[in-house]
């Protein structure tokens, strides 16, 4: 760039990037929990609080979110969903092929957010017991972020 020419980067804020933390969750079989517990990696506008993300700033934001637990029984499953205003809105499941194995399933989506819309991650298993949630500070087993696009 010239002198005195200004170059505009657009930045997709906000923007949250959070993991679970070492406390430990129990989910119980067949019920949808929402995770809790998150250690904040990334939060540019300070709108993740209170296991939840509300935007702050209308548009179209990108929302992903990964859970992980360890599976004991071929033909269980592991879900992952992203509720916002308390009803779900993206869904992912993975069914266990083998015994004794940790999984992780990715939901994520594209929606359009109003400034005080907010979205919260949310887990579901069928291991025939309690699970608990997987997670780690340097693997990131159990985490949640999201983006604004547009708007």
């Amino acid at each position: 760039l010239g002198s005195g020419v200004t170059q505009t980067i657009a930045i997709n804020t906000p923007m949250f990037f959070v993991n679970k933390n070492s406390t430990n969750t129990t989910v119980a079989e067949g019920t949808n929990v929402k995770v809790t517990d998150f250690d904040e990696i990334y939060d540019t506008n300070n709108a993740f609080a209170s296991n939840k993300f509300t935007p702050g700033v209308a548009g179209y934001y990108y929302m992903e979110g990964t859970t992980s637990i360890n599976m004991a029984n071929a033909g269980s499953y592991l879900q992952s969903m992203i509720y916002k205003n308390g009803s779900m809105i993206s869904f992912q499941q993975v069914v266990a092929e083998g015994t004794n194995a940790t999984y992780s399933v990715t939901a994520n989506v594209i929606d359009l957010a109003n400034t005080t819309d907010y979205y919260e991650l949310y887990i579901k298993h069928n291991l025939g017991s309690n699970g608990s949630i997987n997670y780690s500070s340097t693997g990131r087993y159990t985490r949640f972020l999201g983006h604004k696009l547009i708007g």
